[in-house]
């Protein structure tokens, strides 16, 4: 890490995250060991994921994009996770990038759930299904954040915290389609391929336990789970997910 060069953000708009780049191998435990070592970080889940598939069979050019994401949290290494409990309730925010990787054409799918102003939940995946539109990609990633919420919501009555307890819990995507797609009673033949998703999504709906709401792409605290962000971008996603730090871009 100590030879990693400054970078403002674990990776850039169009770098190519989903090749194994380069023709030479690299050391297949030394690899490992990296990619371990940066699964804990929130702001870097996205990077992180799309480089850990190349753990079995790595080349030098993923182990430079993992030198890449090191000098991100060199750059970042006063930021952290702070707990003030100044602000109240619970934020949760998910969103899906469509067809993102490029290989198999499935979807990114992530959240963040901020409690106190400060996130305690987070994920990025791809997803299992291949999305055959952004809004199925969407109501695919609401459905895994749904049951985050509700395990969620669970822990916190088991730890006798009603104060923070509120139902219904806003979910903030920013589809609109996906948002309507909930509040439908029926599904046409095309969705019927995850019509459990969409059952189970509606259920949570239909009891009163979750909302979803319409947010601006620009506000969506998820998208630093789903997508390569502008160095601005990340500092903005930065404040919004409770990380502070002393640098500014």
């Amino acid at each position: 890490m100590m030879e990693a060069k400054v970078n403002s953000t674990p990776c850039m708009p169009g770098d190519t995250l989903d090749d194994q780049v380069g023709d030479s191998s690299f050391d297949q435990d030394i690899y490992r060991q990296a990619i371990g070592c940066l699964l804990y970080k929130a702001d870097i889940s996205f990077a992180v994921g799309k480089l850990s598939k190349f753990c079995n069979n790595p080349a030098q050019g993923n182990c430079k994009n993992v030198k890449s994401v090191m000098g991100y949290i060199k750059y970042t290494s006063d930021l952290k996770l702070t707990y003030s409990g100044l602000r109240s309730g619970v934020e949760v925010f998910c969103g899906a990038d469509w067809a993102n990787d490029k290989n198999d054409s499935k979807s990114i799918g992530g959240y963040v759930v901020i409690m106190g102003g400060e996130t305690v939940c987070w994920k990025s995946k791809k997803q299992q299904l291949v999305a055959t539109s952004t809004v199925k990609a969407e109501y695919i990633d609401m459905f895994e954040t749904c049951k985050e919420v509700e395990w969620a919501n669970n822990f916190l009555g088991e730890l006798n915290m009603t104060d923070v307890l509120q139902k219904p819990y806003v979910i903030r995507t920013d589809n609109l389609g996906a948002c309507d797609l909930s509040k439908k009673r029926e599904i046409s033949e095309r969705t019927k391929h995850f019509r459990i998703r969409y059952y189970k999504v509606k259920e949570y709906v239909d009891n009163g336990n979750i909302v979803f709401k319409y947010a601006k792409s620009s506000e969506n605290v998820a998208d630093i789970k789903t997508k390569e962000l502008s160095a601005t971008k990340t500092n903005e996603s930065h404040g919004r997910m409770g990380l502070e730090g002393p640098f500014e871009i």
